[in-house]
């Protein structure tokens, strides 16, 4: 289980780094842009706020994306609240990551590192 959450883990900062430090980036195939544009959407926007330029933001809605894929808990309605945990742990490393980065680096945002 410890493999599969560092994976998931590197996944989503990855992801959450694409996603807020470069709004040019179209990522492969444009996926960054498609995500960008459904979540700009005024349904979405109802259900989620999201903030494309806020690392806290995009990686606790990554995180619950990445959550699902991860093969560490089988699928049942008992495994719900472990798929919270898993998907807010991954948000909180991220985050960790993140403010861990920015420290070294002495920056207030992704952009300049």
């Amino acid at each position: 289980m410890t493999f599969w959450f560092i994976v998931g883990m590197l996944a989503v900062w990855r992801l959450t780094f694409d996603m807020t430090s470069d709004l040019e980036l179209a990522g492969p195939f444009d996926l960054y842009d498609k995500i960008r544009q459904f979540s700009e959407r005024p349904w979405v926007l109802k259900i989620i706020y999201i903030d494309h330029t806020c690392p806290y933001c995009v990686s606790f809605w990554m995180g619950h994306m990445i959550g699902l894929l991860l093969p560490i808990y089988p699928w049942s309605w008992q495994a719900i609240p472990q798929y919270f945990a898993v998907s807010w742990g991954l948000s909180g490393g991220v985050i960790l990551m993140y403010r861990l980065v920015m420290h070294i680096f002495k920056s207030e945002s992704p952009r300049e590192v």
